[in-house]
């Protein structure tokens, strides 16, 4: 089984990643709270001190820990790499257009899948709010809503039910997922390279990012 709503996820993070990189390379997004099988779980991330409001050049000079050369690598590296950064934005627009364009036809399963959640909120609930050692160790739907200890057998009768509902509605919306990542492939494909490009040039100032966040 497909868990879709876990793949939405990845790539909101993968933006957030790209994204974040371009602020300042060493505080970078991950996710904090993402469960792996909780449908109605997102996905939080967190960065480590970023001064979105300040340009490298005030950012270094409130860096104590660095040696002068060091701030102006900083400053240096980061004027190289906003024309990288720039040409990523652009590119995550373009896809997100395009894959946004993609998924409206697929609004009636969004909307068929929300409504089954609506309807058995109070056991989703209960399902992911009782979870044991055993569930948090599986990634199939089913066998986790079999495997509770907190639902009675009628209470598991209905929400496998609910998953088999779901599981089909899945697989229609991951095919429109695989239809939009076939479109914006030749852009992915750019937007990929040009994060390798910039990942490459702030790996020169790695030690420097180690002694800021005292890794």
């Amino acid at each position: 089984m497909t868990i879709t709503r876990q793949k939405i996820g990845y790539g909101v993070l993968t933006l957030a990643l790209a994204a974040s990189i371009c602020v300042f390379p060493a505080a970078s997004a991950h996710a904090a709270s993402y469960h792996p099988v909780d449908p109605h779980a997102g996905v939080e991330y967190e960065t480590i001190h970023t001064p979105v409001d300040k340009n490298m050049s005030d950012f270094v000079k409130e860096l104590p820990m660095l040696t002068e050369a060091e701030k102006q690598q900083l400053i240096d590296e980061s004027v190289a790499t906003q024309p990288i950064c720039d040409r990523i934005s652009a590119l995550e627009e373009e896809i997100d257009v395009i894959t946004n364009k993609i998924l409206e036809e697929a609004e009636s399963l969004f909307q068929e899948r929300g409504d089954i959640f609506d309807e058995h909120e109070a056991l989703w609930a209960k399902l992911w709010n009782n979870m044991n050692d055993e569930q948090n160790k599986l990634e199939d739907y089913t066998a986790i809503i079999k495997g509770s200890t907190a639902l009675t057998d009628s209470e598991k009768e209905i929400l496998l039910k609910a998953q088999a509902h779901l599981d089909v509605i899945d697989a229609g919306i991951d095919g429109y997922y695989e239809k939009a990542a076939e479109a914006t492939k030749y852009l992915t494909v750019k937007r990929d390279a040009a994060i390798a490009e910039l990942q490459k040039i702030y790996a020169k100032s790695g030690h420097i990012w180690d002694k800021v966040y005292g890794e």
